[in-house]
């Protein structure tokens, strides 16, 4: 054996020594390719919530890539966000959930092949409703150019049920989206209940030049996320 390889064996027997049940997954197909791959950190997953609403932002395991702190990007893995605890659930080689640390990924792409749809999250800082202090949480890029559109996809937990036949409680779960308007000073502007009104107030002094964009553009119905969308590419290039 040589000495390089009983220094990688070494190294990772130390690591899972030392970390307790924090647990690095190398996830590689050798232990040459475990020094070339970075390393994923997190802590085991076993989900325990039944819910007729899922917590995930979308139930299947995706393809994904993800960006990491120190902008290495990871490719070709097995993810799923669970919006109820803002974390990036992993699935591993032998089948192990991992929800990953969250200080290590910056950021996130999920593929769905079913749909051809590819999502991607990025960490913004946001104050959220009846908190006293900022948060970083994940959020979908809706649209980004100058100005960006980003959703935060939030599962409350609302209340418990139970089934007659068998009693079994069960979570409640429902979904509280935030929409956050990044403008070209890097500020964030909050829309909880998607209206015409809420987004002219975003641009306070500027109200009727919004209402003049919005009406010349025929965007008089607000209350959807693709009318979000329509305003944020509407909007970009106001000054």
């Amino acid at each position: 054996m040589t000495r390089k390889l009983l220094i990688i064996l070494f190294a990772c027997v130390a690591t899972i020594c030392s970390n307790g049940q924090k647990v690095a997954f190398c996830d590689c197909d050798s232990l040459y390719s475990k020094m070339a791959e970075p390393r994923l950190t997190g802590d085991l997953f076993v989900d325990k919530i039944k819910s007729p609403v899922s917590p995930y932002f979308i139930d299947d395991w995706l393809d994904g890539t993800i960006l990491l702190s120190n902008s290495v990007t990871v490719k070709s893995k097995n993810l799923r966000y669970n919006g109820y605890i803002d974390r990036l659930i992993w699935l591993t080689k032998d089948f192990k959930q991992v929800k990953l640390d969250k200080e290590m990924v910056d950021g996130f792409s999920l593929q769905d092949t079913k749909t051809s749809e590819t999502y991607h999250f990025r960490k913004i800082k946001i104050m959220e409703q009846f908190a006293l202090d900022s948060a970083i949480v994940y959020a979908q890029v809706l649209y980004e150019n100058h100005m960006s559109l980003f959703a935060y996809r939030k599962m409350a937990l609302n209340n418990h049920g139970v089934t007659q036949s068998t009693q079994n409680i069960f979570d409640v779960f429902e979904k509280e989206p935030a929409y956050y308007f990044k403008f070209h000073d890097d500020k964030l502007a909050e829309v909880r209940h998607i209206k015409k009104r809420n987004i002219t107030k975003l641009f306070p002094g500027k109200e009727e030049q919004v209402k003049n964009l919005l009406s010349a553009a025929k965007q008089h119905r607000v209350k959807t996320e693709e009318d979000l969308i329509k305003i944020a590419k509407l909007l970009d290039g106001m000054k």
